[in-house]
């Protein structure tokens, strides 16, 4: 994992916890405005809201452990790091330009968290497979009764009995196509659910962040949207690796002008 290089000593944030937070990729591309003391005391208040509402042992735990974190019964080894966005709705949302200053506008959630957890190749392949196969199924039947019914041999005679017919019997099939990826994503689905959480957030190692109010941005129809990689993340809010973790009390004790 490459590490974050942070060299500019006259920012206000240098060498703290709160920079460690940030866990930026480097100072060049930080995009958080400190350019004034007011500025810099709003992304250290926006930080000290985030990590009230974090674990107090951290994030780490989530993508530092060998086992992964989205079986259910007996554990998989870590293969990958599957990447998700939380949102809480609870952080400061009366501010008008958003959480640290990076939004113009104050989004439906308050605070936004990219998150990551260990994956074992298992998982990874069932939540794959769940993310496309109703567009695969719908896509061949779609294909296939255009391949049929462009055939002169079978075209020609549905038309000599209605001349529209043969869009009927497309538009049929193509319902009964939909209908059978409905059934096939569903049975798939019931089958997963067996051995691996499909949504994240139903992970027993995320009930504290969902106690907390945390919840995935965009999991549909139960199921979490995922990306994996083989890498874990090598920046972002309070993804540091645990010999870059800041020191949470310190931000922990800083306390919200609106607690």
């Amino acid at each position: 994992m490459t590490q974050p290089k942070y060299t500019n000593a006259d920012c206000p944030l240098y060498g703290s916890e709160y920079c460690a937070a940030l866990n930026m990729e480097s100072c060049e591309k930080c995009t958080v405005d400190c350019t004034d003391e007011e500025k810099t005391a709003r992304v250290k208040q926006d930080l000290a809201d985030m990590a009230a509402l974090l674990p107090e042992d951290g994030m780490a735990k989530l993508f530092t452990g060998e086992d992964c974190v989205l079986c259910k019964g007996e554990k998989g080894k870590r293969e990958y790091y599957a990447f998700f966005d939380m949102g809480h709705p609870g952080a400061r949302k009366h501010r008008t330009k958003g959480l640290l200053g990076l939004l113009k506008k104050e989004p439906r959630f308050g605070s936004l968290l990219p998150a990551q957890v260990s994956c074992c190749k298992e998982c990874k392949q069932r939540i794959t497979r769940l993310s496309y196969v109703k567009g695969l199924i719908i896509a061949a039947f779609l294909l296939s009764g255009l391949i049929v019914l462009s055939l002169r041999s079978v075209n020609e005679p549905l038309m000599a009995i209605t001349h529209g017919l043969p869009f009927y019997i497309f538009a049929a099939w193509a319902i009964i196509g939909i209908a059978v990826a409905e059934i096939a994503y569903r049975g798939m689905k019931r089958s997963y659910a067996k051995r691996t959480y499909l949504n994240v957030m139903n992970a027993p190692m995320l009930a504290e962040l969902k106690e907390k109010g945390w919840f995935e941005l965009f999991a549909e129809h139960g199921v979490s949207r995922l990306v994996f990689s083989k890498k874990p993340m090598s920046h972002g809010l309070f993804a540091a690796m645990p010999d870059e973790m800041i020191n949470k009390d310190g931000i922990h004790g800083e306390k919200s002008e609106n607690a």
